[in-house]
């Protein structure tokens, strides 16, 4: 395991409360598969994959690697756990 992704609504909203909550994220994938020039052509539906687009713009990495302090482990969790839109909202 390499990575950890999560998917989620308002992506860009919730990349700037898990910063300012001191946790980094990441974009792995800045350009989905199919618009990558070297799958150029190579890919049945072209660029006509609705399911993966829609995906791409949800997906956010969390930190995630051998060197993470349980601290930081525990940082990630508490602010992950506070990003609820329904209780964030009232």
């Amino acid at each position: 395991m390499h990575l950890f992704v999560v998917e989620c609504d308002n992506r860009d909203e919730f990349r700037r409360y898990m910063e300012e909550g001191g946790v980094g994220t990441a974009l792995h994938y800045p350009v989905p598969i199919h618009h990558q020039p070297a799958y150029a052509k190579r890919i049945r539906g072209g660029n006509n994959l609705v399911h993966t687009e829609r995906l791409y713009e949800r997906i956010v990495t969390l930190p995630m690697f051998p060197e993470l302090t349980d601290g930081q482990v525990e940082r990630v969790c508490e602010t992950l756990s506070g990003w609820c839109p329904k209780r964030r909202a009232g």
